[in-house]
């Protein structure tokens, strides 16, 4: 989607703005609450080690995906107010997804590509994110849903614990499901490809709000890594 958005913001806003939704909350089910799924995408990209982006500092997308996320959240907050959540999500990770669904995260990517005879990853490592298990999604979801009388409306960011490239990732698959073949991983720049979709460098999240409100316990990489590999072979 965040190709689409570049060349066509329409389509972008009808899936990531569905205000629709809010009109029918409005409307028929003014009790409702709703948790809505933002992006760190909404982030220009200038986090760095030791000064990683908070939810108070300024959110100035930088491609058409994350201002039609932004633009949500805000219509969001003023049409539904203290009924509403939004979670700016980091990079998700976890196993295969079931079904006829196509969308696989980056580690089906890696171990795909481990079964090839010559396998070479090409992953970034000049691009940070704060990848998070969707096991940890799901929890996060369950505890906000079952303390919401005592939860509090507004955005947080949900990320995962460690600051991590895409070549980190790729190269704990590696460690995991085939050891000794670390070699494979192939460390590329971002900014040494051609995209034309603008990409921040590095929307690392600082998720200790979220931490605090619900007490999430989030999941290290090579426990995320641990758990798809498990389900990978079944």
């Amino acid at each position: 989607l965040r190709h689409i958005g570049e060349r066509d913001p329409a389509t972008c806003a009808s899936v990531n703005e569905p205000t629709c939704l809010l009109d029918a909350i409005v409307t028929h089910a003014p009790a409702a609450r709703l948790i809505n799924f933002s992006s760190d995408q909404v982030y220009a990209g200038r986090a760095t080690a030791d000064r990683l982006y908070a939810e108070d500092m300024p959110a100035v997308p930088v491609n058409e995906y994350g201002r039609s996320k932004l633009r949500f959240e805000r219509v969001v907050e003023s049409r539904l107010g203290a009924a509403a959540i939004s979670l700016r999500c980091s990079l998700v990770l976890g196993p295969k997804a079931r079904g006829n669904c196509k969308k696989q995260t980056f580690l089906q990517f890696a171990l795909s590509a481990l079964e090839k005879t010559e396998p070479r990853i090409d992953a970034f490592d000049n691009e940070y994110r704060c990848a998070v298990d969707v096991a940890d999604v799901v929890a996060c979801l369950q505890l906000l849903i079952a303390s919401w009388p005592v939860s509090h409306a507004g955005v947080y960011n949900l990320g995962g614990p460690q600051r991590l490239t895409r070549a980190d990732i790729a190269l704990a698959v590696v460690a995991a499901a085939a050891p000794g073949r670390e070699g494979c991983v192939v460390p590329t720049h971002r900014d040494a490809a051609q995209f034309e979709v603008v990409s921040p460098a590095d929307i690392c999240l600082d998720s200790s709000r979220l931490v605090e409100l619900t007490g999430l316990q989030r999941s290290s990489l090579e426990q995320t890594v641990r758990r798809a590999l498990r389900l990978w072979n079944r």
